[in-house]
């Protein structure tokens, strides 16, 4: 509603690729309406700025009655925001069903500290996110963690997604720095092939 008009369909899809700079660019235009005006080339806008918030408004409230019903208890952001984690080798829906894990509900945007970041152009799967959460207590012998995945990328493994969970969750695992022999569940050998 406020940047096609006066970019384009083709130059406003390049430039909400990534959400977090036109959002900055509206709230400075709420902030200070007279940028807006000057976008538009219009000396009011105040007035404009209000004609874009309705508008906004109104196409955002059509959106979730259509896509969720007319119920707002129904319109949750988790429902449209999701994570899928994409296999490298997921080339096909055969394989995408067995490789990828999700889609899986979740919370934060391009602004917050969950972050989330989705594409304007093709809202709202997550496109950027941590890839990895750690903290560190220099008073104990190791770290936690919380990560998308597990500590293995074969697909049949039972470690493929074992900390999947507790990184949707927001919980943590803690992995010892030194660990003994006699501990060590599994362990995975690489050859080379002769």
């Amino acid at each position: 509603n406020v940047f096609e008009p006066v970019m384009g369909k083709g130059m406003c899809r390049r430039y909400v690729l990534i959400s977090n700079v036109p959002t900055r660019i509206i709230k400075g235009m709420m902030e200070q309406p007279a940028r807006l005006g000057e976008l538009y080339g219009v000396a009011n806008g105040d007035s404009l700025l209000n004609v874009k918030l309705v508008q906004s408004l109104k196409t955002s409230l059509d959106m979730l009655t259509k896509k969720f019903g007319p119920r707002p208890i129904d319109w949750m952001w988790g429902r449209i925001h999701t994570l899928e984690l994409k296999h490298p080798m997921s080339s096909n829906s055969v394989i995408r069903a067995i490789y990828d894990l999700g889609p899986y509900p979740r919370g934060g945007t391009n602004t917050t500290v969950n972050n989330g970041e989705y594409s304007l152009d093709d809202p709202y799967d997550m496109q950027i996110g941590p890839s990895m959460r750690m903290i560190v207590d220099m008073s104990r012998d190791g770290m936690y963690f919380s990560f998308p995945g597990g500590e293995c990328g074969q697909v049949l493994s039972p470690h493929y997604s074992d900390f999947l969970d507790n990184y949707l969750n927001g919980k943590w695992d803690f992995f010892p720095m030194s660990l003994p022999r006699k501990d060590i569940a599994d362990h995975l050998t690489l050859s080379p092939m002769k």
